[in-house]
């Protein structure tokens, strides 16, 4: 089995979305991520600057669960959306016009 770092910084990230969510975040689990993303994304990469974003979030609403929540809430629906696979006829003209 190859480890793939994308998919392990998707995983991480969802994490602490989730402790987010439920109000277990702590500032080593956003460091680490942040350092994660740091350490092997480009900063244009979309979740890079999510994880940043998130990040930026915490530094400034940590003391605020519903705004933590809401966070992990966006956080984890972008990494939804890089999940979903990508339709192998998304080019195709006669069928999407």
């Amino acid at each position: 089995m190859v480890y793939d770092q994308q998919i392990a910084l998707r995983m991480a990230a969802f994490a602490a979305a989730m402790r987010a969510k439920v109000g277990n975040l702590d500032a080593e689990t956003v460091a680490d991520l942040v350092a994660q993303a740091e350490g092997h994304l480009t900063p244009e990469d979309a979740l890079a600057q999510a994880i940043a974003r998130f990040a930026q979030g915490y530094r400034e609403h940590r003391r605020q669960a519903d705004r933590l929540a809401e966070l992990g809430r966006d956080l984890s629906a972008f990494i939804e959306t890089l999940n979903m696979p990508v339709p192998p006829d998304l080019g195709r003209k006669d069928i999407h016009g």
